[in-house]
């Protein structure tokens, strides 16, 4: 939407001034997420399945202030991505929630982060890091910890 468009805008001015910009920006396309490279623009689909609006509606409910995710909660929101992925069991997927994730996507975010790492990015942009990440030391960890952490 038009933070996204307004981060890209922010990044974009970044490379102007001549600083080295790399990291990850996420995105939506027709309803599934996707991610970005800043580095080179190109951009791969990363959620893998359909989710339904009751699903997204649930999700939300259960994220409404006052209410504690519990493990019990999360469980319900993934059983449908669960299902998903053992009926697809060649995809290499991360369920989160409603959602599955391609783990080569993620893997190719991973790599970014690294790269940014290893040539001394001037600034990374990560959009976003969520409980895959922050509670499972999944998706794009551990680039973000152990390479983009220490810059």
């Amino acid at each position: 939407g038009s933070e996204r468009g307004a981060l890209w805008a922010w990044v974009k001015g970044l490379q102007e001034q001549g600083l080295r910009v790399r990291g990850v920006i996420g995105s939506s396309k027709d309803g599934k997420r996707q991610l970005s490279l800043i580095s080179s623009g190109e951009t791969r689909m990363l959620q893998l399945n359909e989710v339904e609006s009751e699903d997204k509606a649930s999700m939300a409910e259960r994220r409404a202030p006052g209410v504690t995710l519990t493990a019990d909660n999360a469980e319900l929101l993934s059983t449908k991505a669960k299902e998903w992925a053992a009926a697809n069991p060649q995809v290499k997927g991360e369920v989160v929630g409603p959602f599955v994730f391609d783990g080569e996507v993620l893997q190719w975010g991973r790599e970014e982060l690294t790269q940014a790492a290893a040539q001394g990015a001037d600034c990374v942009v990560v959009d976003e890091a969520g409980p895959l990440e922050v509670k499972r030391g999944a998706g794009l960890e551990p680039a973000l910890s152990k390479e983009v952490a220490p810059m």
